[in-house]
């Protein structure tokens, strides 16, 4: 069942992608493409979510316990799930290489961002990645 956390979400992550569009081209001074990376990173985010609320909704399956369940009835329902799993390694390479790219930029050309906030920002957006990855690594350990 769709809930008002993942209209937040996604209203939240469409916002931020908007604003990086608004700033797309001040980006240009950075050595590596550190503004795409958080677009790939937002739609990841959001495309993973997309998938439990999708699972959710065919399986009758309550969104907090979709990853736990790896047993659904519904083939839908496991291929989905199996899927959502393939994920988790996929955001973890790309949060690690993130984080090369932002460590890069910090230190080679820390004035390339549009500004101050965007930098705060990309920070503040790394460690939620990372509790992110915990977080699905914690929840991965109870369902097997």
């Amino acid at each position: 069942m769709v809930q008002p956390k993942d209209i937040v979400l996604v209203v939240s992550l469409g916002f931020l992608i908007y604003d990086l569009a608004c700033d797309w081209d001040d980006f240009t001074l950075c050595p590596k493409p550190i503004h795409k990376w958080l677009v790939v990173s937002y739609l990841m985010i959001a495309g993973w979510r997309l998938m439990v609320v999708l699972v959710s909704l065919i399986s009758d399956t309550a969104t907090s316990d979709v990853l736990i369940n790896l047993r659904h009835e519904n083939s839908k329902s496991r291929v989905l799930v199996s899927f959502t799993w393939l994920a988790v390694p996929s955001v973890a390479a790309w949060t690690v290489l993130g984080s090369i790219w932002t460590w890069e930029m910090v230190t080679s050309a820390p004035d390339c961002m549009p500004s101050g906030m965007h930098l705060a920002f990309l920070a503040v957006w790394q460690a939620l990645c990372y509790a992110w990855l915990i977080t699905n690594l914690l929840v991965g350990k109870t369902a097997w």
